[in-house]
């Protein structure tokens, strides 16, 4: 479904990307949807629309001057025991700050020590990536790399254009 608009589209086409790389591990799926949408971004310079699960894709596009990051506000009253999530489906700026997978399980039915067993793993997980933030990201991200490469490649183009090689 990608292949065709990575081949085709133009900067005058719209192309809509929704949930890419699913079905695949986490580091292959993010891989995937952040070549994608770089190759969507700086070669076809198209007009896109990139709807995605993977949070460290804002990593990578934060640096990306034609990005515009948006996410549809979740207001979570912590209040309450379970947090209590609500949807308003109001499109705001910048992207999701965090993931509300399982306020979303909870909505769905699924058992409740399912959901614990789910919360404990991401709650490890979110302090395992700040630690590794605090350490100075040792074990750095795959947004993290690519959001340095983005950078260098936008400088050799900007360079490649003042020397006057488009």
């Amino acid at each position: 479904e990608i292949a065709k608009p990575l081949r085709e589209a133009t900067k005058n086409s719209l192309v809509c990307v929704d949930e890419l790389g699913r079905g695949t591990s986490t580091t292959d799926g993010c891989a995937i949807a952040l070549s994608c949408g770089k190759h969507l971004m700086l070669r076809n310079k198209s007009r896109t629309l990139f709807s995605t699960h993977y949070h460290k894709l804002a990593d990578y596009f934060a640096f990306a001057s034609r990005a515009i990051l948006k996410h549809v506000e979740a207001l979570v009253d912590t209040s309450r025991v379970p947090p209590q999530v609500t949807f308003t489906h109001k499109v705001v700026s910048g992207s999701c700050p965090k993931s509300h997978g399982v306020n979303v399980a909870r909505l769905a039915g699924l058992p409740e020590t399912v959901l614990q067993t789910a919360a404990t793993v991401a709650s490890r997980a979110e302090k395992r990536d700040e630690q590794n933030s605090f350490r100075g990201g040792k074990e750095c991200s795959i947004s993290a790399r690519a959001g340095v490469q983005f950078l260098l490649s936008r400088f050799r183009e900007e360079l490649d254009f003042f020397k006057g090689n488009p």
